[in-house]
């Protein structure tokens, strides 16, 4: 099978490795700051999600309640790629910092807002701030871990973000339940001061050249295409019709802003995205998995709780719980596939395993969803969690390895954003599916249960799908027949699922098998043993 050693390509100025001048000591303090900031910026993604209709009622527009969590994901997504290319420009630990502060400010904010308004704008700003911080905290690992140990170092790095995102909606639950969705903001703040002190501290990084032109032009091409893109998926066939004006003039705006984008970065003199990147056909593979990869990642994060509560018939709160399962999993398939990149070096046939046992996964969960009890999904859900810990951070240090020094930070930020686009545009995509299938099946099965159509809430299947905590107040009959709506609806999802993870299969057999170094580490653990023998 082909292969390629990674190497360490200097920079412009020739310099030695970043990681060659920092200390064993300096590097654990370092790493427990990106931790801590990894697992909040995670955290904000869906801490707010089971507070939603309580936020609707405490701030009014029930009808724009959706922006506050459409706004987070586009200015997270759409902001991802600027951090990564101008901490390449000027430095990751300021740029850090101050994707640190972007979050804090925005945290601050949203947990004092007094109309759905003001909670939209400031939500944007906390999401500006999470694209950054997930980023570069993955780009730092790049410049203060060596090749030989990254691996489990990243690996540490996707369970704290898996699992800070698939424990957002349990948190939340908890916090509305008890002292008030303001509280899924205002917990989050001591520990951003924390992760920023730290970091800032104990970091310590060569400077970058200050010579520099920035590619503004191509960033706002990027920013308002990928926007464009992002409100047609998250808004169409619910604020407007798929066939409407609005729709084809956001599909219109995206396909030409983004083709303008690629035209632009050819000609660019400091491009946002080099093309020399994609010129690299294990790049290209790299990116087209992570934006798969999102999509099966975020079905089960996102989709799986709210199945709990429509389809079983769980509260909030339990239904986070139920979740335990697919977090351990994850927690396991991330730490051991890291442990295992950094004994053997070899990183391509994780990804293959991961999107393999994720397809395993998605063809069980289609068919055990319909009827079978909670505790029955747990291998499934086990088998998913592993699938993507072996996947989503590899897939990062797999990009990490491919690309010179000069390009680590748009590198990291590129499988970021394409994985978070992925996701994004899957939560629309299985959010708009499981509606229309829950609308379409819901008539049945109330007839099958004996249930008529007046028994349901004002505003019919809608409403049921925007407050599922409402569920268990409804007669047996009722909730018999929606939870069976809703798993016809979740099965359909884990249908479309399938394909797209064999494709990601596809892609991550394409990647080069690039083989990262592991005699430094044997070396080191060579050494410490004859310490302990003297």
């Amino acid at each position: 099978m082909e292969h390629e050693t990674a190497g360490e390509p200097l920079d412009d100025a020739a310099a030695a490795p970043p990681y060659a001048d920092i200390s064993a000591a300096q590097r654990r303090t370092v790493f427990t700051g990106l931790l801590i900031s990894m697992f909040i910026a995670a955290l904000a993604s869906t801490i707010i999600t089971t507070g939603l209709p309580t936020i609707a009622g405490e701030l009014g527009g029930v009808d724009k309640v959706a922006w506050v969590v459409a706004g987070h994901l586009l200015t997270n997504c759409a902001a991802t790629p600027l951090w990564g290319k101008l901490s390449d420009l000027y430095g990751r630990k300021p740029l850090l910092l101050t994707a640190i502060g972007v979050f804090t400010a925005g945290t601050a904010l949203s947990a004092v807002a007094t109309d759905i308004w003001q909670l939209i704008a400031f939500r944007a700003v906390q999401g500006a701030g999470v694209g950054g911080i997930i980023t570069l905290c993955q780009a730092v690992i790049g410049d203060i871990i060596s090749p030989a140990e990254r691996g489990r170092y990243q690996g540490w790095i996707g369970a704290s973000f898996a699992s800070s995102t698939a424990l957002g909606p349990l948190l939340g639950g908890v916090f509305v339940d008890t002292i008030g969705w303001r509280w899924c903001f205002f917990s989050m703040l001591p520990f951003a001061a924390v992760a920023f002190v730290v970091i800032q501290r104990s970091l310590t990084l060569p400077r970058r050249r200050s010579q520099v032109s920035v590619d503004y032009l191509g960033s706002l091409l990027l920013v308002a295409g990928v926007s464009a893109l992002l409100l047609l998926v998250s808004f169409g066939g619910q604020r407007f019709a798929w066939t409407s004006a609005t729709a084809y003039g956001l599909g219109a705006a995206a396909v030409a802003l983004l083709v303008a984008t690629g035209w632009w970065e050819r000609r660019a003199r400091e491009p946002l995205w080099p093309p020399r990147l994609f010129h690299s056909r294990s790049f290209t593979a790299q990116c087209a998995a992570a934006f798969l990869m999102g999509s099966t990642m975020y079905a089960s994060m996102v989709f799986l709780p709210q199945f709990f509560q429509l389809g079983r018939g769980f509260t909030a709160t339990e239904a986070g719980l139920l979740m335990l399962p697919f977090i351990a999993a994850n927690l396991v398939g991330s730490t051991t596939s890291g442990r295992l990149i950094a004994r053997t070096g070899r990183v391509k046939v994780f990804p293959m395993i991961g999107m393999a046992l994720s397809a395993v996964s998605a063809a069980l969960l289609a068919w055990q969803v319909l009827g079978a009890p909670a505790p029955a999904l747990w291998p499934a859900m086990v088998v998913s969690g592993i699938g993507i810990g072996f996947t989503s951070q590899v897939l990062i240090l797999a990009a990490q390895a491919t690309v010179e020094r000069r390009d680590l930070g748009i590198a990291t930020s590129s499988i970021a954003f394409f994985r978070t686009l992925g996701g994004t545009i899957s939560t629309a995509v299985f959010g708009a599916v499981i509606a229309r299938r829950f609308t379409d099946t819901l008539p049945g099965e109330l007839a099958e249960h004996r249930v008529a159509e007046a028994q349901l809430p004002p505003g019919g299947a809608d409403a049921t799908l925007a407050h599922p905590e409402r569920v268990g107040e409804y007669a047996s009959g009722l909730q018999g027949a929606v939870h069976d709506a809703y798993s016809a609806g979740m099965s359909t999802v884990y249908i479309v699922v399938l394909p797209c993870v064999l494709l990601g299969l596809a892609a991550a057999a394409s990647m080069r098998d690039t083989r990262l170094p592991v005699e430094a580490r044997a070396e080191r653990g060579k050494r410490r043993r004859m310490v302990r023998v003297k």
